[in-house]
């Protein structure tokens, strides 16, 4: 029977294409997942660090003569 080979070629065909499909759709989940744990790292570090730069800012901002803070200067 020719019929029974062709059947048979014709979903071979179409598994490798449903895998291929999914091979590539892990592949792209895989790369979003690996960006955002790359921009969770990075959200992390700008938090540890923004304490720090919460204090730097007010001292300097202490320090700051009123009409500076005010922006008095070019009146």
């Amino acid at each position: 029977m020719i019929l029974n080979p062709l059947k048979k070629a014709f979903l071979s065909s179409i598994e490798q294409s449903i895998e291929q499909s999914v091979e590539e759709w892990q592949n792209k989940v895989k790369e979003l997942l690996d960006e955002n744990k790359s921009d969770l790292a990075e959200m992390n570090e700008i938090n540890e660090q923004l304490p720090q730069a919460q204090k730097n800012s007010k001292n300097s901002q202490t320090k700051k003569p009123l009409c500076s803070r005010l922006n008095l200067e070019n009146l």
